[in-house]
Protein backbone atom coordinates (compact mmCIF):
# COMPACT_ATOMS: atom_id res chain seq x y z
CA UNK A 1 0.00 0.00 0.00
CA UNK A 2 2.63 2.29 0.83
CA UNK A 3 4.53 1.43 -2.02
CA UNK A 4 1.49 1.94 -4.09
CA UNK A 5 1.16 5.50 -2.37
CA UNK A 6 4.78 6.62 -3.46
CA UNK A 7 4.64 5.79 -6.60
CA UNK A 8 1.55 7.33 -7.14
CA UNK A 9 2.10 10.64 -5.87
CA UNK A 10 5.32 10.40 -8.31
CA UNK A 11 3.35 10.14 -10.72
CA UNK A 12 4.53 6.70 -12.06
CA UNK A 13 0.96 5.16 -11.27
CA UNK A 14 -2.67 6.48 -12.67
CA UNK A 15 -5.09 6.43 -10.57
CA UNK A 16 -6.19 3.11 -11.24
CA UNK A 17 -3.19 2.07 -10.06
CA UNK A 18 -1.72 0.94 -13.59
CA UNK A 19 1.19 2.85 -14.87
CA UNK A 20 -0.21 4.92 -17.44
CA UNK A 21 2.49 6.86 -19.71
CA UNK A 22 4.95 3.93 -19.41
CA UNK A 23 2.60 1.11 -20.53
CA UNK A 24 2.05 3.66 -23.25
CA UNK A 25 5.62 3.61 -24.40
CA UNK A 26 5.76 0.25 -24.14
CA UNK A 27 2.66 -0.31 -26.59
CA UNK A 28 3.41 2.41 -28.48
CA UNK A 29 7.19 0.30 -29.12
CA UNK A 30 5.31 -2.66 -29.74
CA UNK A 31 2.94 -1.73 -32.35
CA UNK A 32 3.33 -2.46 -35.79
CA UNK A 33 3.95 -5.50 -37.91
CA UNK A 34 7.28 -5.88 -37.13
CA UNK A 35 9.34 -8.84 -35.41
CA UNK A 36 7.64 -11.99 -35.45
CA UNK A 37 4.73 -10.59 -37.31
CA UNK A 38 7.03 -9.65 -39.81
CA UNK A 39 8.17 -13.51 -40.51
CA UNK A 40 4.20 -14.06 -40.33
CA UNK A 41 3.21 -11.64 -43.04
CA UNK A 42 5.80 -13.52 -44.94
CA UNK A 43 5.08 -16.69 -44.14
CA UNK A 44 0.89 -15.71 -45.13
CA UNK A 45 2.21 -14.04 -48.56
CA UNK A 46 4.24 -17.44 -49.31
CA UNK A 47 0.83 -19.81 -48.48
CA UNK A 48 -0.72 -17.67 -51.33
CA UNK A 49 1.78 -17.79 -53.69
CA UNK A 50 2.53 -21.74 -53.19
CA UNK A 51 -1.85 -22.25 -53.51
CA UNK A 52 -1.60 -20.39 -56.71
CA UNK A 53 1.21 -22.14 -58.33
CA UNK A 54 0.18 -25.78 -56.87
CA UNK A 55 -3.66 -24.88 -58.67
CA UNK A 56 -2.13 -23.51 -61.73
CA UNK A 57 0.86 -26.12 -61.89
CA UNK A 58 -1.47 -29.59 -60.93
CA UNK A 59 -5.42 -28.37 -60.86
CA UNK A 60 -5.36 -26.93 -64.00
CA UNK A 61 -3.35 -29.42 -66.00
CA UNK A 62 -5.15 -33.10 -64.80
CA UNK A 63 -8.40 -31.05 -66.24
CA UNK A 64 -6.71 -30.24 -69.09
CA UNK A 65 -4.26 -33.28 -70.46
CA UNK A 66 -7.43 -36.17 -70.02
CA UNK A 67 -5.63 -37.32 -66.33
CA UNK A 68 -8.96 -36.43 -64.64
CA UNK A 69 -11.24 -38.71 -67.00
CA UNK A 70 -8.34 -41.12 -66.48
CA UNK A 71 -8.71 -41.70 -62.77
CA UNK A 72 -12.37 -40.89 -62.58
CA UNK A 73 -14.13 -42.85 -65.25
CA UNK A 74 -15.29 -46.17 -64.67
CA UNK A 75 -13.83 -48.14 -67.22
CA UNK A 76 -10.33 -46.95 -67.12
CA UNK A 77 -7.56 -49.43 -65.68
CA UNK A 78 -6.65 -46.65 -63.11
CA UNK A 79 -9.67 -45.96 -61.80
CA UNK A 80 -10.89 -46.17 -57.98
CA UNK A 81 -14.12 -44.16 -56.98
CA UNK A 82 -12.02 -42.28 -53.97
CA UNK A 83 -10.12 -40.53 -56.91
CA UNK A 84 -12.83 -38.12 -57.20
CA UNK A 85 -13.31 -37.17 -53.62
CA UNK A 86 -9.74 -36.93 -53.18
CA UNK A 87 -9.07 -34.62 -56.22
CA UNK A 88 -11.50 -32.09 -55.30
CA UNK A 89 -11.32 -32.17 -51.57
CA UNK A 90 -7.54 -31.05 -52.25
CA UNK A 91 -9.02 -28.91 -54.97
CA UNK A 92 -11.45 -27.03 -52.54
CA UNK A 93 -8.94 -27.21 -49.26
CA UNK A 94 -6.08 -25.25 -51.20
CA UNK A 95 -8.98 -22.73 -52.42
CA UNK A 96 -10.24 -22.41 -48.94
CA UNK A 97 -6.75 -22.30 -47.89
CA UNK A 98 -5.84 -19.57 -50.40
CA UNK A 99 -9.02 -17.39 -49.58
CA UNK A 100 -8.18 -17.74 -46.04
CA UNK A 101 -4.83 -16.59 -46.33
CA UNK A 102 -5.82 -13.49 -48.33
CA UNK A 103 -8.30 -12.61 -45.89
CA UNK A 104 -5.51 -13.20 -42.89
CA UNK A 105 -3.11 -11.29 -45.27
CA UNK A 106 -5.61 -8.13 -45.64
CA UNK A 107 -6.48 -7.71 -41.75
CA UNK A 108 -2.86 -7.88 -41.15
CA UNK A 109 -2.16 -4.81 -43.14
CA UNK A 110 -5.06 -3.21 -41.66
CA UNK A 111 -4.23 -3.81 -38.29
CA UNK A 112 -7.43 -5.00 -37.72
CA UNK A 113 -8.60 -6.26 -34.61
CA UNK A 114 -10.13 -9.55 -36.50
CA UNK A 115 -6.44 -10.38 -37.57
CA UNK A 116 -5.16 -12.52 -34.46
CA UNK A 117 -8.68 -14.57 -34.82
CA UNK A 118 -8.08 -15.12 -38.47
CA UNK A 119 -4.35 -15.85 -38.36
CA UNK A 120 -5.37 -18.52 -35.88
CA UNK A 121 -8.42 -19.87 -37.71
CA UNK A 122 -5.79 -20.01 -41.11
CA UNK A 123 -3.42 -21.99 -38.75
CA UNK A 124 -6.22 -24.55 -37.42
CA UNK A 125 -7.76 -25.02 -40.65
CA UNK A 126 -4.84 -25.42 -43.05
CA UNK A 127 -3.90 -28.01 -40.51
CA UNK A 128 -6.74 -29.83 -40.65
CA UNK A 129 -7.54 -29.91 -44.37
CA UNK A 130 -4.62 -31.22 -44.82
CA UNK A 131 -4.85 -34.08 -42.25
CA UNK A 132 -7.83 -34.87 -43.65
CA UNK A 133 -6.34 -35.17 -47.44
CA UNK A 134 -3.68 -36.84 -46.32
CA UNK A 135 -5.99 -39.69 -44.31
CA UNK A 136 -8.09 -39.63 -47.48
CA UNK A 137 -5.52 -39.83 -50.10
CA UNK A 138 -4.54 -43.14 -47.83
CA UNK A 139 -8.06 -44.47 -48.84
CA UNK A 140 -7.09 -44.75 -52.99
CA UNK A 141 -5.61 -48.44 -53.19
CA UNK A 142 -2.53 -47.10 -55.47
CA UNK A 143 -1.58 -43.95 -53.27
CA UNK A 144 -1.82 -46.77 -50.12
CA UNK A 145 0.08 -49.45 -51.57
CA UNK A 146 3.20 -46.81 -52.55
CA UNK A 147 3.94 -46.85 -48.53
CA UNK A 148 4.19 -43.31 -46.99
CA UNK A 149 3.36 -40.35 -49.29
CA UNK A 150 6.58 -38.10 -47.85
CA UNK A 151 5.84 -34.92 -49.75
CA UNK A 152 2.04 -34.97 -48.11
CA UNK A 153 3.43 -36.54 -45.09
CA UNK A 154 6.18 -33.60 -44.47
CA UNK A 155 3.13 -30.81 -45.24
CA UNK A 156 1.38 -32.46 -42.51
CA UNK A 157 4.09 -32.09 -40.29
CA UNK A 158 5.28 -28.91 -41.04
CA UNK A 159 1.00 -27.59 -40.87
CA UNK A 160 1.17 -29.09 -37.29
CA UNK A 161 4.33 -27.38 -36.18
CA UNK A 162 3.57 -23.49 -37.67
CA UNK A 163 0.21 -24.48 -36.14
CA UNK A 164 1.85 -25.24 -32.68
CA UNK A 165 4.26 -22.21 -32.71
CA UNK A 166 2.07 -19.40 -34.16
CA UNK A 167 -0.98 -20.18 -31.93
CA UNK A 168 0.40 -19.85 -28.94
CA UNK A 169 2.06 -16.27 -30.20
CA UNK A 170 -1.17 -15.15 -31.34
CA UNK A 171 -2.70 -15.37 -28.31
CA UNK A 172 0.06 -14.17 -25.43
CA UNK A 173 1.86 -12.16 -27.68
CA UNK A 174 2.05 -8.21 -25.87
CA UNK A 175 3.33 -7.28 -30.06
CA UNK A 176 0.17 -8.98 -31.53
CA UNK A 177 -2.27 -7.26 -28.96
CA UNK A 178 -0.69 -3.71 -29.04
CA UNK A 179 -0.99 -3.62 -32.80
CA UNK A 180 -4.26 -5.12 -33.01
CA UNK A 181 -5.69 -4.14 -30.31
CA UNK A 182 -9.43 -2.37 -30.55
CA UNK A 183 -8.86 -1.78 -33.91
CA UNK A 184 -12.46 -2.75 -36.03
CA UNK A 185 -12.11 -3.88 -39.76
CA UNK A 186 -12.77 -0.74 -41.24
CA UNK A 187 -10.72 1.13 -39.44
CA UNK A 188 -7.31 1.63 -41.17
CA UNK A 189 -3.89 2.18 -39.15
CA UNK A 190 -2.37 5.83 -38.75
Amino acid sequence: MALTQTARASGTLDRWGSRGAEVDEEVNELDGLWGWLLLFTGFVIWKIVRVGLLISSTFLPLFRDGTWEALTRPDSPVYDPMWQRVLLFDLAGNIAIGAMAMITLALLVVRSSYAPKSAIGLLMGSFVIVAVNYLLAGQVPSVADRGTDYENLALLIRSGIAMLVWVPYFLISRRVKATFANRPFTESSS
